[in-house]
């Protein structure tokens, strides 16, 4: 920590120290950090004052709910399009309390901000990405979008206009080592929307998917998102995410406008981490195994990846479907490795017992192999 910045920590402490109330808490706070914003340059600057700040007698007395409010209705925090450059470092400081108190406390904070989504996140997020106002935006709505599946009238305030500026903000952080983070945020946030939608449309499409619908007018304006996902597909850890790039893949690759959207490389890359982490997630995670094994026949009918690993997705889904069955002709016995046609031999087989697949997943690979068949090198 900066020498400056310990002595705004100190500064903090005082004024807090001597808050008469939950109003006059919340206006120190936000007035002092907004006064000295130059002194905060990065996420672990702002990251280090907000968790001072909420550990402090004073704010910790107050509800998590209230706080929330407080932050989100604050009588000083007027956001829009030709708001004055104060106005915006103000909003950087709120709504960065706002996210770090949320990750303090929990889903009760992002649900109370979610009443505001319409009329404080959405405005920032469509008008203000020229201000770094726009990134704790963008993570809070994040988290919004994550928590909770949002009505259509909600959906519908993410206007077109509202992705193209989502869209180009990745493109124009794609290749900043210090905006990585950032451009991250904004790539998980076109993701979940995705997810939102495609909720929605579960059953029958009720509500246009824009994301896809942007996506689809930008084909050869938007592959640094496409790499990007991939980046993060290739070495996400976090299961949740993992699972909102899989439909997201899942969408865009069955959509006849998009299916082409992504490089060669890129769809290799795709199927190298599907057959890696289907097998390392195992029955850990079923659900997000299965997705892995539900993208397979969009992506390898892709004419762009024609045959490319299918010995090796062959032996996968052969391994899931017999391991663990009763027997057979095609039952390979327990122990003796099956090998791709390159000779690779299956890294599941012999390791496996007959708990090590569940039935729903052997369902899944029986259904994912029967789809794939014409373009597997298979004998069965």
């Amino acid at each position: 920590m900066s020498e400056r910045l310990y002595e705004l920590v100190t500064d903090l402490h005082a004024a807090l120290d001597t808050a008469a109330d939950a109003d006059s808490c919340v206006d120190s706070v936000v007035n002092l950090l907004t006064d000295n914003s130059e002194l905060i340059r990065s996420d672990n600057d702002m990251e280090i004052l907000c968790e001072d700040v909420l550990r402090h007698s004073c704010v910790d007395s107050i509800s998590d709910d209230a706080l929330a409010e407080l932050l989100c209705i604050w009588r000083g925090l007027h956001l829009t399009e030709s708001a004055e450059p104060s106005q915006l470092e103000r909003g950087f400081v709120v709504l960065s309390l706002a996210y770090y108190l949320g990750h303090v406390y929990g889903a009760n904070v992002f649900r109370k901000i979610g009443q505001y989504m319409d009329s404080l996140l959405i405005p920032v997020v469509s008008n203000c990405s020229r201000h770094r106002v726009h990134i704790p935006a963008v993570r809070l709505l994040y988290e919004v979008c994550l928590l909770q599946e949002l009505s259509l009238s909600e959906l519908d305030e993410f206007s077109m206009e509202m992705i193209a500026v989502l869209l180009d903000s990745v493109e124009k952080t794609a290749c900043s080592d210090q905006l990585e983070e950032y451009n991250f945020s904004i790539l998980k946030l076109l993701l979940a929307l995705n997810d939102q939608y495609m909720k929605k449309n579960h059953a029958r499409e009720v509500i246009e998917n824009r994301i896809i619908a942007c996506l689809a007018t930008r084909l050869y304006m938007g592959k640094s998102l496409g790499a990007n996902v991939i980046f993060m597909f290739n070495r996400a850890d976090n299961p949740r995410v993992q699972r909102l790039i899989i439909r997201f893949f899942m969408r865009m690759l069955k959509s006849d406008p998009t299916s082409g959207f992504f490089y060669t490389n890129d769809l290799k890359v795709m199927l190298d981490v599907i057959l890696r982490e289907a097998r390392s997630v195992a029955d850990e995670n079923e659900e997000l195994q299965q997705g892995y094994l539900n993208v397979l026949p969009p992506l390898l009918h892709n004419p762009q990846i024609k045959g490319y690993k299918a010995a090796d997705v062959s032996v996968l889904l052969s391994d899931l479907r017999r391991v663990g069955s009763s027997g057979g002709a095609d039952s390979p016995r327990l122990g003796s490795p099956i090998r791709s046609e390159t000779g690779a031999s299956s890294p599941m087989t012999g390791v496996m017992g007959t708990s090590g697949v569940r039935p729903s997943t052997r369902r899944v690979a029986e259904r994912v192999f029967l789809e794939c068949r014409d373009v597997l090198l298979v004998q069965d």
